[in-house]
């Protein structure tokens, strides 16, 4: 009996047991941790890029929208060192209420995913490894003046 409790008291080896149980649970939430942190930074870097893009079809004048928004959307997108391989087609779409225009962009950015499998946890798609990040911004169509007018402008003021 006393040779029970002697061996009981030997605690050799403890610590490599608690480091084995451990050591997975502390590098589930370091790495979690990062893909977390790397999902927020994109989902801000398409928030940008959507606004950005909306802005340049409301103060452009051109009638080619579409290819304004989307070179301005890659343009935020790369600049902010995402790839633009992952950008889905951006959606532009105008419509007018009450006399006053307004223009909306669409992005759908997939942010891959250091870990196969880890957005389907998320709630993503079960067959993707990739989160996929939207956003939605709205401007009021700008009515920029003409050159005749600001030159009819300038000369008032003279």
């Amino acid at each position: 009996m006393i040779k029970k409790l002697l061996r009981l008291k030997n605690e050799k080896g403890t610590e490599t047991i608690e480091f084995v149980i451990l050591f997975p649970v502390m590098l589930f939430l370091i790495v979690g941790s990062i893909v977390y942190m790397l999902a927020v930074y994109s989902k801000m870097v398409v928030v940008d890029a959507a606004r950005e893009g909306a802005r340049a079809v409301a103060i452009e004048e051109t009638e080619n929208t579409q290819e304004v928004a989307e070179n301005k959307v890659r343009e935020v997108i790369t600049g902010f060192g995402l790839s633009g391989d992952y950008l889905e087609p951006i959606t532009v779409d105008s419509k007018e209420e009450n006399g006053t225009l307004y223009v909306s962009v669409s992005v759908l950015y997939k942010q891959p995913s250091l870990f196969p499998g880890l957005p389907t946890l998320i709630g993503n798609s079960a067959w993707g490894d990739s989160f996929m990040l939207r956003s939605k911004a709205i401007f009021k169509k700008e009515k920029i003046a003409g050159t005749s007018e600001w030159l009819l402008f300038w000369k008032n003021l003279i």
